[in-house]
């Protein structure tokens, strides 16, 4: 991938990292214009772009602070940029930046049905963890169909990775 950069994202970046995960229709949770500026300023984002400066990809972190874990979130790679291992190194990039953020917190990947993510968390040696035994507070913005509000499996799965 010597032609594609990942950085830290800048609120310059904010409408090309809303249009790309746009993208993404079959996601359960949007993503805010907001919640974008609060990663930024946090270093919670990362995006991608091809030798001409667009973004191809992006990759945010939310931090659950009761339970003290370290979510990756929010990945999407442009289709057109897809296959050559960039969701998975966005990934790298961001679990490295994670461990220095916060040192004690562990990984965990919450993937919906939809996602990409599963087997490229898998591949980089998070395991799945059952849903029911997941903290409360993970589930604070899921939507209504969610298994922790129904009972009833949602598809959504989490990884887990110390």
């Amino acid at each position: 991938m010597p032609e594609i950069k990942i950085r830290e994202s800048t609120n310059e970046d904010i409408e090309a990292i809303l249009g790309l995960i746009a993208q993404a229709p079959d996601a359960l949770l949007a993503v805010s214009k907001a919640e974008i500026q609060a990663w930024i300023a946090l270093g919670h984002s990362l995006v991608a772009t091809d030798a001409s400066g667009k973004v191809i990809g992006h990759q945010g972190l939310g931090y659950w602070e009761s339970s003290h874990l370290a979510e990756l979130r929010a990945a999407y790679v442009d289709p057109a940029a897809r296959g050559m291992g960039l969701n998975t190194t966005m990934k790298l990039v961001m679990m490295e930046k994670a461990r220095e953020l916060y040192p004690e917190a562990a990984l965990i990947g919450f993937t919906e049905p939809a996602s990409k993510s599963r087997g490229i968390l898998a591949k980089l040696g998070f395991l799945e963890m059952p849903l029911d035994t997941a903290p409360d507070e993970l589930f604070s913005i899921c939507p209504n169909n969610c298994f922790k509000k129904t009972g009833v499996n949602c598809g959504c799965k989490i990884f887990f990775k110390k």
